[in-house]
């Protein structure tokens, strides 16, 4: 008697549940969105901009968006998005495409929304899909914009063994690492970018060869209509901690992104994975040297100085994707991927010489293994590390760089750390 009670309790219910509109998305099904500071192209002005995983959110929401595009469902339109924080709604400034498909394409491009005012780091956005068919509702749990402050901070205490300092002698010393960045000093500006930056490394030993600061003033714009090449001026003022060393240094320079499409096949396969093309770097210095700190090693150079600094950035490069996707089933996020970065550069100057007369060139290069503390096999190991390891990685990093600060000194070494996931 009770199980034809319960029978006929759940006939009722079906009979009175509202219908469930074909391809509706149910339960916790969500879009996957990222908030993100974007650099404005070409002014290089620094706004706010979500981007959407048409793709990437789930089985469930990229079967729902497939359909909606087959029954015309445009994901190129912003009319075809809502952003919201609470119920005000958040004008959408412009629209674009990330990758080389389009709206029809089993893979769907990542979709690039540029937000049309300010938002605090404390507000809640909320992204959804407008306009879909049959009454269909797909939208994003909450985010924000941590990463997107008018003013940027971090310090990094740091023990380092054996410095080399610029007597020419090694000893244990203690170093405090900041950096501070301002992207937007003029906003009512929208012909280009007013920045300012500053990168410093405090030594509890002032003859410290790595001791640096450095305070820069500068503008930047792009000058090809169809490329990322901004072009960039600045000012800087930069010197050891005890300004022993101190100049005044004007650059101008460019930034590019290198030729991708031969590279495409070959560096994107199961072994390794570089989703974004190597950035190149070309800065010309005019440096006026107020006060120089000579050494054995760090001979006195030419007081009004020139050199050339090309440089290439290699970033991310993730390890086994393949593998990674595997292990990580559940996420879309490379974040969990084993990664290398890489830097290399060279300082030429043609007005100063070697000990042997030749034209001085210096170059310098680091290489960072990333391991993601989710990826630890040890648990417990991860979680006195921090609570939530999947934010975190390790750093490990070899590094033989000059110091243009303190006289192009050089220095070796290895550094560990642990860090926050950006």
């Amino acid at each position: 008697m009770n199980n034809i009670k319960i029978w006929a309790l759940v006939f009722l219910m079906a009979l009175v549940a509202p219908p469930v509109t074909p391809g509706q998305v149910q339960g916790e099904v969500r879009l996957q969105v990222d908030a993100l500071p974007y650099s404005e192209y070409p002014s290089m002005t620094p706004v706010l901009a979500v981007r959407v995983h048409l793709s990437g959110s789930s089985n469930e929401a990229a079967d729902l968006v497939a359909t909606a595009v087959q029954a015309g469902w445009n994901c190129s339109s912003t009319s075809s998005y809502n952003i919201r924080v609470g119920t005000e709604k958040v004008p959408i400034k412009s629209l674009s495409l990330e990758g080389s498909g389009d709206c029809n394409d089993v893979v769907k491009p990542d979709i690039l929304l540029v937000l049309g005012r300010h938002l605090n780091a404390s507000d809640k956005v909320i992204v959804s899909l407008a306009n879909l068919p049959n009454g269909a509702k797909l939208e994003s749990a909450p985010v924000n914009f941590k990463q997107a402050q008018t003013l940027g901070l971090t310090a990094t205490p740091q023990a380092v063994p054996s410095e080399a300092l610029t007597n020419g002698k090694k000893r244990d010393v203690g170093q405090l690492a900041v950096s501070i960045t301002a992207p937007d000093l003029a906003p009512t500006v929208k012909q280009f970018a007013v920045y300012a930056k500053s990168s410093d490394v405090f030594s509890t030993d002032a003859k410290d060869a790595k001791s640096a600061f450095s305070a820069t003033l500068g503008m930047a714009r792009g000058f090809l209509p169809a490329w990322y090449a901004p072009i960039h001026l600045e000012e800087t003022v930069k010197g050891n901690q005890t300004a022993d060393n101190l100049s005044a240094v004007t650059s101008v320079g460019f930034t590019t992104l290198c030729p991708w499409l031969w590279t495409r096949n070959v560096l994107n396969n199961s072994w390794i994975a570089i989703p974004r093309p190597p950035e190149l770097t070309v800065n010309s210095d005019y440096t006026r040297r107020i006060n120089q700190l000579g050494t054995a090693k760090t001979p006195r150079l030419a007081e009004n100085d020139f050199d050339l600094n090309p440089s290439v950035t290699l970033a991310p490069v993730y390890v086994l994707p393949k593998v990674c996707s595997w292990i990580h089933s559940k996420s879309n996020s490379r974040q969990y991927c084993l990664g290398i970065e890489t830097d290399i550069g060279m300082w030429y100057l043609p007005l100063d010489k070697t000990p042997k007369e030749s034209r001085r060139a210096e170059g310098y290069g680091d290489v960072s293994l990333l391991i993601p503390l989710s990826d630890i096999p040890f648990s417990p190991l991860a979680n006195l590390i921090s609570s939530n390891a999947a934010n975190f990685q390790f750093r490990i990093k070899y590094s033989d760089s000059v110091n243009s600060a303190n006289n192009y000194a050089r220095t070796r070494q290895w550094t560990f750390g642990v860090e926050v996931i950006k």
